[in-house]
């Protein structure tokens, strides 16, 4: 991502152990315990993400989804991205979405922060939202 027609500046080797290690984690958590046991269960009434975090986060999740030698699909990033929000006390909500294609039913995954996008989102529009995490009518 590009900021004005500029490169944005590299970021800090913490974030980037930071995102490495979420993603790791996520891929073992992934694999030991289902899927709603890891994202939000109730809304946590923090602010949204800022735009520099939104920023540094989705570059380090989506960074090392390209460059792990194994594939890093949407659940990993978003889980890794969910940790990343919550130490930084941000809100966040998952979002799972479903849609038809000629391989069968397809599954998406996109979290946002506060009315702010933070990954998976380039192409959620695509998908029908099924669930959400914390539920839309958690309170």
């Amino acid at each position: 991502m590009t900021h004005g027609g500029s490169t944005p500046p590299p970021l800090p080797l913490r974030v980037k152990l930071e995102a490495l290690g979420d993603h790791l984690a996520a891929v073992a958590a992934l694999r030991f315990r289902p899927f709603v046991a890891l994202v939000p269960a109730h809304i946590s009434h923090r602010p949204g993400v800022s735009p520099g975090d939104r920023d540094m986060i989705e570059r380090a999740v989506r960074g090392w989804a390209r460059r792990l030698p194994w594939k890093t699909e949407c659940f990993v990033q978003a889980i890794a991205a969910k940790r990343m929000l919550e130490r930084r006390g941000c809100d966040v909500v998952v979002h799972y979405g479903t849609r038809r294609s000629d391989d069968g039913l397809e599954a998406h995954v996109w979290v946002r922060s506060g009315d702010v996008p933070v990954i998976g989102h380039r192409n959620a529009h695509e998908f029908t939202e099924i669930a959400r995490f914390p539920p839309a009518g958690d309170a």
